[in-house]
This record gives C-alpha cells, sequence and structure tokens, in this order.
C-alpha cells in the first residue's frame, strides 16, 4: 500500500516498470540449518536477474514489463509487490533464501540486455533508467567481502549502452539509522530462522554515486520520499555527468555562459544539480581533476 505512492508523479510520463527479486541464486557460505552441510548455495529457484512475471488478483502474467497502456496498472503494480501471509512462493516476488543480492541482481538485468530479448525490449536506447532497492538487510550481508558494489553496477551499465544517451539512478529504501535497524530486528522471526535486518550501506552506495536517495525503510509513509524521487529524476535528467567516475570532489568548478548569479549548483555522486532552469542555449563549462 506504501509503495503505491510511487506512481502518482509519474501517471503522466511515458514510464515503464520491470520487477527483479535479490535472490541471484549465487554461492552462498551462510550458516547452514542442522540438517544442511556446507554446500554453494544456488537459490531455491535462481533467478539471476531475470524480469519477474507480473501478477494481477493471484494470477500470473505472461508478460514481465509494466506501463501505464496496461488496464488497471496500479493493482498489477501492487499484487506483484505484495508477498500474501502465509507466504505463497509460487507468485510474484516469490521466496528465496537469506543471502540477499540486489546490487548482482541488478547487475545481472543489465547484462541480459544483450541476449534476452525482453531485456532488450526494456532498455531502450535515450531512456534513463531508475533502479529502486527495497530491502532490510545489505548486500551479501553474510559474505561481505564477495559483494558485488554500486562500482561494479555503474561499469557494467556504462559499458552495456556506451554511445547511447541512457544514465543510471539509484536510489534505495534501506535501514538507514539505529532506531530502525532494532524495529526490524525485533520482529520475532527470528525464531523461524530468519536472517536478522542490517544497514543497506552497500545498496545505499549506488544512490550516492548516481545522484539518488536512500529512505528509511521504517518511513510510516512513504508518499513524501517517493515524490522526492520523481523530483529528483526530473533534476538529474536535466543535469551535467562528469564523464570520470573517480573524480576529486573539491576539484570541480563550473563556469555558466552567460552568466547567471541567481543559479546555484551542487553535486550529487557524479551528476551536478543546478537550482533552477538556465537561460536557453546556456553553454556549461566544467573543469575538474580525477584520479587514474
Amino acid at each position: 500500500n506504501n509503495m503505491t505512492a510511487l506512481l502518482k508523479p509519474i501517471q503522466h510520463k511515458n514510464w515503464r516498470m520491470a520487477f527483479i527479486t535479490a535472490d541471484h541464486g549465487d554461492h552462498d557460505r551462510s550458516h547452514p540449518t542442522r540438517s544442511e552441510k556446507w554446500q554453494d548455495y544456488k537459490g531455491t529457484i535462481p533467478r539471476f536477474g531475470q524480469f519477474m512475471p507480473l501478477e494481477k488478483k493471484g494470477k500470473i502474467s505472461d508478460e514481465k514489463i509494466l506501463d501505464k497502456e496496461k488496464n488497471n496498472y496500479q493493482t498489477i503494480f501492487k499484487n506483484t509487490l505484495t508477498r500474501e501471509f502465509p507466504n505463497d512462493c509460487s507468485l510474484p516476488p516469490f521466496c528465496h533464501k537469506h543471502n540477499e543480492q540486489p546490487l548482482r541482481a541488478l547487475k545481472s538485468a543489465i547484462e541480459r540486455s544483450k541476449s534476452d530479448p525482453i531485456h532488450r525490449e526494456f532498455f531502450q536506447p535515450n531512456t534513463d533508467t531508475i533502479a529502486i532497492i527495497i530491502t532490510d538487510e545489505d548486500e551479501r550481508r553474510q559474505d561481505i567481502q564477495n559483494a558485488t558494489t554500486a562500482t561494479e553496477v555503474l561499469q557494467t551499465y556504462n559499458s552495456k549502452f556506451k554511445g547511447q544517451k541512457k544514465r543510471l539512478f539509484g536510489f534505495s529504501i534501506s535501514i538507514q539509522d539505529a532506531k530502525c535497524l532494532h524495529k526490524e530486528s525485533d520482529t520475532g522471526w527470528l525464531s523461524f530462522g530468519a536472517s536478522p535486518a542490517a544497514y543497506g550501506q552497500v545498496v545505499a552506495r549506488l544512490a550516492d554515486i548516481t545522484g539518488g536517495k536512500n529512505i528509511s525503510l521504517c518511513e510510516k509513509d512513504y508518499s513524501a520520499s517517493l515524490q522526492d524521487i520523481s523530483d529528483r529524476t526530473k533534476r538529474l535528467i536535466h543535469s551535467v555527468t562528469l564523464r570520470e567516475m573517480f573524480y576529486i570532489p573539491e576539484t570541480v568548478q563550473i563556469t555558466l555562459t552567460p552568466k547567471q548569479a541567481h543559479i546555484s549548483w551542487k553535486l550529487y555522486g557524479r551528476s551536478i544539480l543546478f537550482s533552477g532552469d538556465l537561460l536557453l542555449n546556456t553553454k556549461v563549462s566544467v573543469s575538474y581533476e580525477y584520479e587514474y
């Protein structure tokens, strides 16, 4: 119910949406149950970044891409995201093991754009991609040294779509503070063998380097934050993106021609956002140093 607020600010935009689970299916060396031995985990049904089928009122569709042209797209959005209780693992978003890897799954979804027709249809040229990760854990929390990083995801995106006018913006709805961590850890689910909650530190890095935002999972109402995602994304689309990923922030300098004293700018990841609309035909000159 809380996530449906995402649809309101984009209702008049040209958008398409796909869903993936955090169950990538990569190896897991986490603690086994008493009946299991240490083993490489391949997932209950490994998804490897595949788009999930859409669901409407308990029925799975053959389609995997949602847009506003579909009848009752609001219902489809909600049903696809919702896991009923008790868990029905045969319906989206399905059930998976405890080794959540949303960044690895996102990276695989991007890589599939060259081989999978559905993914190729979704990642069209000259369209930006907004990734929203929802998690109460972190990337490969039980095996953090092998976790996929946000930098790897961004590098894969830029490599796969090189020469296309496409940019990736990351957002997360995750645990960002001690109060939320305590609340999510104290749910009683541990008695059923569920993994404890964790700060979304690795996941949050994608927002940091792309100009996105990290939202607290414990917010009672996501409406304002989801509206902010829309507002910030609109500004990012009209922003300037630094070419080099490993730039030195304090060396960035911006010059506008003609000069516009009322315009200020701020750096979000590699994106430069301006405080207002620039005059038509404004020349934006950017200089900065970066590390090899």
